[in-house]
């Protein structure tokens, strides 16, 4: 009982301090029609627009070693073949912040990437991941162990469909 009373006492005496970083999740995209059927074999790029354009304009891409920018590509750009269920799963780093006392961290992280989807016979999405998520952050907490999953609903083209519903 005095170790809990310890423990409740130390957190709540403990100062509260403020952190930003980044934080990395897994972000598992399914692909289906409209009729929610599995569209395999669909390409999926995700790509962080807003770090292209910062390394650009601070030319750091100039400034890294091979190892260092294989690393920054691996973190905000991935692309890749849906599976037989519609599935693609990548792993990304978005920008964070919140608070932490002790070793508790309490905060929000930003969807930030545009998601790009193509597949034969299929109009090519392209939206922002926060829109798929519908909320443009989520806690730090949530996501921790379990992947951020997005549905995309693609709609068939008159051209490889003969006009039939661009759902099917």
């Amino acid at each position: 009982m005095l170790v809990a009373a310890l423990a409740v006492a130390a957190f709540i005496v403990a100062p509260a301090i403020q952190w930003d970083g980044a934080v990395f999740r897994q972000v598992n995209v399914i692909v289906q029609t409209g009729d929610g059927s599995p569209v395999s074999g669909a390409k999926v790029t995700f790509r962080d627009r807003e770090y292209d354009w910062m390394m650009k304009e601070t030319n750091a891409v100039a400034h890294m070693t091979p190892a260092e920018l294989k690393k920054w590509q691996s973190e905000h750009y991935a692309s890749g073949i849906a599976d037989a269920n519609g599935s693609f799963a990548f792993r990304a780093v978005f920008p964070a912040g919140g608070t932490r006392v002790l070793f508790w961290d309490n905060g929000r992280f930003t969807l930030r990437g545009t998601v790009i989807v193509e597949a034969d016979g299929h109009k090519t999405i392209e939206r922002p991941l926060w829109e798929y998520a519908g909320q443009k952050s989520l806690p730090v907490q949530s996501h921790r162990r379990k992947p951020i999953v997005i549905q995309c609903k693609l709609e068939g083209t008159n051209s490889h469909n003969n006009g039939a519903d661009p759902t099917r």
